[in-house]
């Protein structure tokens, strides 16, 4: 009994790590995919990509940040619907619309740093490129989520 309760503790410590690292592979399997993506679709030469690599990654993790931020205001918005007072609520919708606007400048910003590195047909096919990606992903999801359904149900059926 000594054994299995040890066993279960170091299991309990272990998933945790092993989750995280699982999520890591996972962010760095969809980063590859995402430069494999925008690489072919904009058709980078590799003197563009090794201009535009860096610049892009300091506007994504700029991205990063507002939508972190934006999740958040959003979440304190739906749970504070019932509890909070109007101005409250009104400081939440003003904090929400200030990160659309810090976002639409980000996108600005770095629409003009993109054209000194790319063609701006090369600069419009980017800010596409990010929208199908997004929707590649979502559907891969969904895909997936699909399959392990089917899957569960087949095993439930046997």
């Amino acid at each position: 009994m000594k054994y299995v309760i040890i066993g279960y503790m170091l299991l309990s410590l272990a998933w945790p790590a092993q989750l995280q690292a699982q999520a890591r592979m996972s962010d760095e399997r969809i980063e590859s995919m995402r430069i494999a993506f925008y690489t072919q679709r904009l058709n980078l030469t590799s003197k563009e990509a090794a201009k535009f690599w860096p610049v892009y990654n300091e506007y994504s993790e700029g991205q990063k940040i507002l939508k972190r931020n934006r999740q958040q205001k959003q979440q304190q918005l739906r749970r504070g619907m019932a509890t909070s007072s109007d101005k409250e609520l009104e400081q939440l919708m003003e904090d929400m619309l200030k990160i659309q606007e810090e976002e639409a400048a980000l996108n600005r910003k770095y629409y003009g740093e993109f054209k000194k590195i790319l063609p701006v047909r090369k600069v419009v096919v980017l800010f596409k490129a990010e929208q199908d990606f997004r929707q590649k992903l979502l559907e891969e999801v969904r895909r997936r989520q699909q399959e392990r359904m089917k899957r569960r149900q087949e095993l439930r059926n046997d």
